[in-house]
């Protein structure tokens, strides 16, 4: 297969056996709502980063990550990637939650429309806050090339109301009830357009993949229904095609350029959706040096997850990801280091065990959110907030910095949690 080596195949085919079992477990359930656990968002992650993308690299040569052959550590990247998720299954099906408190629940339309409304509001305004008076500026998908200037918030807390952007997946998820229902339509058509210009704008491709699959979840739990192959496949291919657009012409805080773009075709558009597999290949790389090495770095990435929510106006001093550099380092030193997928952190700071440790962990945090979710199952306001959570796996999977992971999941919760506080005093 593919020239794959013993190694290779083994590694590899325990791992493409586990995620058969772990779909087929889901989708031969009768109640039809199994298929949206966490899992199955840390399962697609897996498809894509330790699946599809290493066989499409192998297939056409293309392994070389920042100069470096990846080739000889493909082995050890699927090694770890089937370890991880192992033990992530062994978590989500040796435990189980019980005696959840009801959650509330919004009493009517019009009431998931007022709380629309008043998210979208308060994301727009903190986008003013950050943006300065030419905030209009960042709904724009394209770049014109011309200099905008900013005169927003440019202090320490600037960087906490760039994160705030992602407020606005949450008026996207309400208004779709009210489009669902057959109400408002122009409400979540609205939300959608600016959110999904807000996002291409700011070129992180993260936001918009949680987006979608926060969509996807929400749309198929609200209706109950079984997967809707048409709705999937009229999202995924534009999709993977932005990914691809966005990869080789996206201009950070200003959108995607047109001259860059046109040098491209759709079949380059979607080679490059793909090119987010070299963090599974660099992983491999990564896991191998500092295994032979014996390097690694402990509770580094504990300590970065508690300090990162706080300003460095309060902390000077505090830890910045210094940790990561031991990857930078790897790869000639170079600045800013390597993404890699989270077992890549985890092996970095306590070895084999600390894949075997940390990936289990996230399998009962996981069944945790699952066995909430299914208590409160027909409650809208918990649909919502579970799919942002669900869709945050992708994040938690894709990259190898908890710290991160913990600030977006924490800003994609904020504005879920100022609607509880006002429905519990309704």
């Amino acid at each position: 297969m593919l020239g794959l080596t013993g190694q290779e195949l083994l590694w590899f085919g325990l791992l493409l056996a586990a995620i058969v079992l772990q779909l087929y477990l889901s989708l031969s359930k009768k109640d039809i709502i199994y298929i949206w656990s966490p899992v199955t968002v840390i399962t697609l992650t897996y498809i894509y980063y330790a699946v599809i993308g290493p066989i499409k690299a192998v297939a056409e040569g293309d392994t070389v990550v920042r100069t470096i052959e990846q080739r000889p550590y493909l082995a050890t990247a699927w090694e770890g990637a089937f370890i991880s998720y192992l033990f992530i299954l062994i978590g989500f099906y040796l435990f189980s939650f019980k005696n959840f408190k009801k959650s509330p629940d919004f009493k009517a339309n019009k009431n998931v429309l007022n709380n629309a409304k008043y998210i979208f509001l308060f994301a727009f305004l903190l986008l003013f806050a950050f943006g300065g008076p030419n905030f209009i500026s960042k709904i724009n998908v394209l770049d014109t090339g011309s200099s905008v200037s900013s005169e927003g918030i440019s202090t320490s807390f600037a960087g906490y109301f760039m994160q705030s952007i992602i407020f606005f997946i949450v008026p996207v998820l309400l208004s779709l009830k009210l489009f669902l229902d057959g109400r408002n339509k122009l409400y979540f058509i609205f939300f959608f357009f600016i959110a999904v210009s807000i996002f291409i704008n700011q070129a992180f491709r993260y936001r918009l993949v949680i987006l979608i699959i926060s969509f996807m979840f929400c749309y198929h739990l609200y209706l109950d229904k079984k997967l809707n192959l048409k709705l999937i496949v009229l999202f995924i291919v534009p999709f993977f095609l932005l990914m691809g657009l966005m990869e080789v012409a996206r201009n950070y805080g200003k959108g995607i350029n047109i001259q860059k773009a046109s040098r491209f075709d759709t079949e380059d558009y979607i080679n490059s959706s793909f090119n987010e597999t070299q963090v599974f290949l660099a992983t491999g790389y990564e896991i191998s040096m500092l295994d032979k090495n014996n390097e690694h770095t402990q509770f580094a990435f504990i300590i970065n997850t508690i300090a990162m929510p706080i300003p460095r106006a309060f902390w000077p001093n505090k830890p910045a990801g210094e940790y990561l550099q031991i990857v930078g380092d790897l790869y000639e030193g170079r600045v800013g280091g390597q993404a890699t997928l989270n077992y890549g952190e985890y092996f970095e700071a306590f070895g084999w065990g600390g894949i075997v440790v940390f990936s289990f962990l996230i399998g009962v945090f996981s069944k945790y959110i699952w066995c909430w979710f299914k208590a409160n199952n027909k409650n809208y306001w918990t649909i919502v907030t579970y799919s942002i959570i669900c869709a945050m796996m992708y994040v938690l999977v894709s990259r190898g910095y908890l710290a991160q992971y913990i600030t977006l999941l924490t800003m994609s919760l904020i504005p879920v949690f100022l609607i509880r506080l006002k429905l519990k005093r309704l």
